[in-house]
């Protein structure tokens, strides 16, 4: 059983109190003509920051269980919100960039909401374009002021582990859409789980997982967070090596993605551990990270995390999974299947950490597809809305993609049935005789012999991750490429 985690309002109190010099978090900021400047918010200025806010936020009329729109870039004033909001009860909504499109807006749109955080002009812009409601309320960001103390407490009362807390959104297992609320419970739940798992250190941390810089906060460590330009997509390898050796940053947490950006080239030799997740994590990057002495992977869903975590050595076996091997469940959380061939099926996950979560309840949809084997380890095959049945035989993407590893080969492959007819989609390799022979291969093992293989430059990913494949995007392309 995990430690008793204390809700991360608490243990910002505490930090500040004991430490208040110490460093929360760092920012980098590129300039024209003086260069990369690096600014710090310690505890103190953090919680007096928070406290000043939340006396905006109470002047504004915002009160316990109101829905707050935030549209704010990574920075201190992202962190300086969304833990005022907590103090006060109040509900955060999360509204990254990518999520302003058609099938996002209406949902967006529709929600229950009260104010929007963001800058004036976005708010005119956005209200001009009809993607806010009318009776959304404007609030303005936080202003940062520097050198406060930030000696009185941070109040947060009558708040219940049922009350909603966060509101986030996800693609859903059948690529639709949809919106996933967490209770104060559920997330004192998902910090209790993550704190299994990193530990305190006093190294700085570069983090790009907007949930475990907060993680970071409550635990008292300092962060390294994006400069303000970062949206979510993929880092500029370049300038964010910059930024780790000038900082000496220790840990690292971010997406296999981004790690392929940062370890493209030499970063340096002070990294301890890489925590990664949202994304296959492949051999040849694992190789350029062989400096990094843990490198951990996480699993997990937007309603349970983390699932599991399994270490890099023990990931790239391929004796123990058919696809990706993603370790043991953590303490306080149940794995199930949901069976559709032999031994495989869709998984579905519990929180039984803390009866009072609301994830406690019931069994959730990941939307990934795989088996539990004889370790009582979780393999990965593929999202089920990618899965591909053909003349009877499932065709499972990771499966396939673990194989070409293993043969040394560095290239991305999906099988897509189109029209009644399937079709290997292979990126990243010229077509020879070796990788078609090796495919042919592979699906011979499966009683598959009529199919098509398709050589792209790139396969189109997901705008969060970059990591998952983009299937409606992918069978249009496909689609299109087939009429002509």
């Amino acid at each position: 059983m995990a430690n008793i985690f204390n809700n991360p309002v608490k243990l910002l109190n505490e930090t500040g109190d004991k430490f208040p010099d110490r460093v929360a978090l760092i920012q980098p900021e590129r300039k024209l003509l003086s260069g990369i400047e690096y600014h710090h918010l310690s505890y103190g200025e953090l919680k007096y920051n928070v406290n000043e806010y939340i006396k905006v936020l109470k002047k504004k009329g915002v009160k316990k269980g109101d829905r707050i729109v935030l549209l704010i870039p990574f920075s201190f004033e992202l962190y300086i919100a969304i833990i005022a909001i907590i103090s006060i009860g109040a509900v955060a909504v999360f509204v990254e960039p990518w999520m302003m499109r058609k099938r996002y807006e209406k949902q967006i749109y529709d929600m229950d909401t009260h104010f929007v955080i963001c800058s004036k002009k976005i708010f005119i812009l956005l209200r001009l374009l009809g993607r806010l409601r009318r009776n959304l309320k404007y609030t303005k960001i936080p202003r940062v002021e520097k050198g406060s103390s930030g000696k009185k407490p941070i109040t947060f009362n009558g708040i219940d582990y049922n009350d909603p807390a966060i509101v986030t959104f996800t693609t859903g297992s059948g690529n639709m859409p949809k919106t996933v609320v967490r209770s104060y419970g559920d997330l004192t739940c998902q910090l209790q789980h993550i704190a299994q798992i990193i530990h305190k250190s006093d190294t700085i941390d570069f983090i790009t997982f907007p949930n475990l810089i907060l993680f970071n906060i409550s635990q008292g460590g300092t962060s390294l967070i994006p400069d303000k330009r970062y949206r979510g997509g993929v880092l500029d390898g370049e300038i964010y090596r910059k930024f780790i050796r000038r900082l000496k940053v220790g840990r690292i947490f971010t997406s296999p993605a981004n790690l392929e950006a940062i370890f493209s080239k030499d970063v340096n030799d002070k990294i301890e551990a890489v925590y990664t997740g949202g994304g296959l994590l492949k051999r040849e990057l694992i190789e350029k990270m062989r400096s990094v002495k843990n490198i951990q992977i996480f699993y997990g869903s937007t309603e349970v995390e983390p699932i599991s975590t399994i270490d890099s050595k023990e990931y790239i076996k391929s004796d123990r999974c058919r696809g990706y091997n993603v370790g043991h469940p953590v303490e306080g959380v149940e794995v199930k299947i949901d069976y559709f061939d032999n031994n495989i099926g869709e998984i579905l996950v519990k929180d039984i950490e803390d009866e009072k979560s609301t994830y406690s309840k019931k069994f959730f949809k990941t939307g990934d597809v795989g088996y539990i084997n004889d370790y009582n380890e979780i393999c990965l095959l593929g999202r089920i809305n990618n899965i591909t049945k053909y003349n009877g035989k499932y065709v499972y993407p990771f499966e396939l993609q673990f194989e070409l590893e293993i043969e040394g080969i560095k290239a991305d492959i999906f099988p897509v049935q189109v029209k009644k007819h399937l079709k290997i989609v292979v990126s990243g390799v010229k077509k020879g005789e070796r990788i078609v022979g090796i495919i042919d291969k592979l699906l011979k093992n499966h009683n598959i012999i009529d199919y098509d293989i398709l050589f792209f430059k790139k396969i189109p990913k997901d705008p969060r991750h970059h990591s998952k494949i983009d299937m409606k995007r992918l069978r249009k392309i496909i689609e299109t490429i087939s009429d002509h």
